[in-house]
């Protein structure tokens, strides 16, 4: 965590900490192979996240802030729908535990939360080029801070992926979230 925001400024080595994190992630939790699928779509999300971010490097922010709100939503969908998917356990040579991960409900609400984020500063980003009056000669609140929530929530996202080698799939969830979870 200490490396990923002491080099939050270059994407490249902030990718190459991932790797090696989710690698010692997967290492250190081989007796738990359960987690390998969730490892594997978070390994995903990090590298598409990075192939985006120099994509729209030199996109609008505006286009930039609403292409990542979405694929944000996007990914935490695929995260949710996906973790427990029976051939990406076949691929892993894993066993699925019994239960839920509630790491996985976790990283999921933190993407929809930045997606969430990205869309408002895209909003004020909007509204401050229609009318450059409106916000004065102030810095919209959610564009202006969305660099650090943005390094907070992926650190968030990172301690809730360590986080699966404590105790994955013991925590059980109640009756009526998982009837709601599984309908």
């Amino acid at each position: 965590m200490a490396a990923t925001f002491i080099l939050r400024d270059d994407q490249l080595q902030v990718a190459g900490v991932t790797v090696l994190s989710v690698l010692l992630i997967a290492f250190l939790g081989r007796n738990k192979n359960a987690i390998y699928p969730t490892l594997a779509i978070v390994l995903f999300i990090r590298f598409a996240e990075f192939l985006l971010g120099f994509l729209l490097m030199d996109s609008l922010p505006l286009t930039y802030l609403l292409v990542t709100g979405l694929v944000d939503l996007l990914f935490a969908f695929l995260l949710v729908h996906y973790h427990m998917d029976p051939a990406l356990h076949k691929l892993f040579k894993s066993q699925p535990q019994r239960g839920h991960y509630p790491q996985v409900y976790l990283i999921a609400f933190l993407l929809a939360f930045s997606s969430l984020y990205h869309v408002l500063g895209s909003a004020e980003l909007m509204i401050h080029l229609m009318d450059k009056t409106v916000f004065g000669e102030n810095i919209p609140f959610f564009f202006s801070t969305g660099p650090i929530v943005a390094i907070g929530i992926r650190l968030l996202v990172d301690l809730t992926v360590w986080s699966l080698l404590l105790a994955p799939g013991r925590i059980r969830l109640p009756a009526r979230v998982q009837r709601w979870l599984n309908p």
